[in-house]
């Protein structure tokens, strides 16, 4: 009897230990039932996981091979889950983990690059060091960075002023120059906007020499005019004209007022005053939207001992010169610009290539053959500094490699060939063509450029 007492006392022993075990260590369960997830889905969209059983606290993981992310953005209901796919992931296959009393593989998902957040992009072709670009379109933020990227990887970020018009950014000036991809990071994501976006070292245009050679016809006769601005502080201090066969110059000293700009002489030349009678004393620029729509100019009248007020109207057309009327009619030109290029200018007509976009001498050159091919020392000083300046309205986006010119007696059409000249950061140095005189030989036309680095 003793025996089976303790036989009995044995097995309860068993059958209790037996059930607490049962109850400390339950086999896990998933929490969640009916799941569904999409097959695919791009990276920054949102995706709906359907099913039932999600807890208000639950939390979701993207793993992959090359990324991992935790879901951040998400929308708990009854029947399922809403979340944004993380931005910082990269496309390929992912598994979507559930954080909820422990870890659970919900299922595979393929990610796609997402889409670029931005609608009617513009990019342009090249930008120079320490100036602005404006990548157009809309759709950008306060969280939109643009960077400079060579091909071995290595980035610059480029400043932001303003994203509401367009992306407008500024390159550093200690930019090197040299072919980048344009990188945009917003909201997490990154794209490539281009991949040949040309850094161009800024110079800026600081003299234009006008170069008349006629020694296949008279032996040394070479004419020369140069016309020069000085900068302090990066700001126009000075404009001075001079006949470099002569040896004379006019300078002028600048000043700016609001929308007014004024040339006034600081030195006049006796040398000028004995040839020509008389000097320009000061010529005065009306500016509008950055477009000088009016040169007053003082001429001094030595003959007369008087001064002769003259005046030069300009107009323009969505912000390219139209025209350009001169005193008395003497310097009266018309613009007509097409595709962005001024292809003609009162009957002298222009061809451009257009593998060649960039002129980089700061001003149009189409525009500045016939302005110096007609100038009027007495009426022109305006235009001239305006050209200068960048007040002028837009410039040719191409550079001329004909000029047709039609002869106003004959009514024939003789077209020449301008030839460049480059330096070492592609800025043209000379443009010239040659012309034949009477048969006696021929003449050779040629502007000159000189430029200074900007720090």
């Amino acid at each position: 009897m003793k025996k089976i007492r303790i036989m009995m006392l044995m097995i309860c022993s068993i059958c209790a230990f037996t059930a607490c075990s049962d109850d400390d260590d339950p086999t896990p369960q998933n929490p969640v039932s009916n799941v569904r997830i999409p097959a695919t889905a791009e990276i920054g969209t949102e995706i709906i996981v359907s099913g039932t059983g999600f807890a208000s606290t639950a939390q979701f993981t993207f793993k992959g091979t090359a990324s991992s992310a935790d879901v951040s953005q998400l929308t708990i209901v009854s029947t399922g889950v809403t979340m944004t796919v993380p931005m910082s992931l990269t496309p390929g296959l992912y598994t979507l983990v559930l954080k909820q009393d422990g870890e659970w593989e919900l299922g595979s998902i393929e990610l796609t690059a997402a889409s670029l957040p931005i609608i009617g992009l513009e990019i342009p072709e090249a930008g120079f060091t320490g100036q602005t670009i404006n990548i157009g379109g809309n759709g950008y933020n306060e969280t939109s960075k643009v960077y400079a990227e060579t091909g071995n990887g290595t980035r610059t970020e480029l400043t932001v002023t303003d994203y509401q018009s367009g992306l407008i950014c500024t390159l550093p000036a200690d930019l090197s120059a040299g072919t980048y991809q344009l990188i945009l990071a917003q909201d997490g994501g990154e794209w490539t906007l281009t991949e040949e976006f040309e850094v161009v070292k800024y110079k800026r245009l600081v003299k234009i020499g006008w170069v008349n050679d006629l020694s296949q016809i008279m032996a040394d006769y070479i004419t020369e005019s140069t016309f020069e601005i000085s900068y302090a502080a990066n700001e126009p201090q000075s404009f001075k004209y001079a006949n470099v066969l002569y040896e004379y110059e006019m300078n002028y000293d600048v000043q700016t007022n609001n929308d007014q700009i004024t040339l006034s002489i600081s030195n006049p030349d006796p040398d000028w005053e004995e040839m020509l009678e008389g000097y320009v004393r000061q010529v005065t620029l009306n500016v509008t939207d950055d477009l000088a729509q009016s040169n007053a100019t003082i001429f001094y009248d030595l003959g007369n001992t008087k001064d002769v007020n003259m005046s030069a109207d300009w107009t323009y057309a969505d912000r390219y010169m139209k025209s350009y009327e001169g005193k008395g009619g003497l310097n009266d030109l018309e613009y007509t610009f097409n595709a962005g290029n001024l292809v003609d200018v009162s009957g002298t007509s222009f061809e451009y290539d257009q593998t060649q976009k960039y002129t980089r001498p700061g001003v149009d050159i189409a525009a500045l053959f016939l302005q110096l091919s007609n100038i009027d020392y007495t009426n022109d000083w305006g235009w001239m500094y305006a050209a200068f300046t960048g007040l002028i309205g837009e410039k040719s986006a191409g550079i001329p490699v004909k000029m047709s010119v039609v002869d106003p007696e004959t009514e024939e059409t003789t077209t020449h060939e301008l030839n460049y000249t480059y330096d070492e950061d592609n800025y043209v140095t000379s443009v010239s063509y040659e012309s034949s005189y009477y048969g006696m030989g021929m003449v050779t036309f040629r502007i000159d450029f000189t430029y200074e680095e900007v720090q």
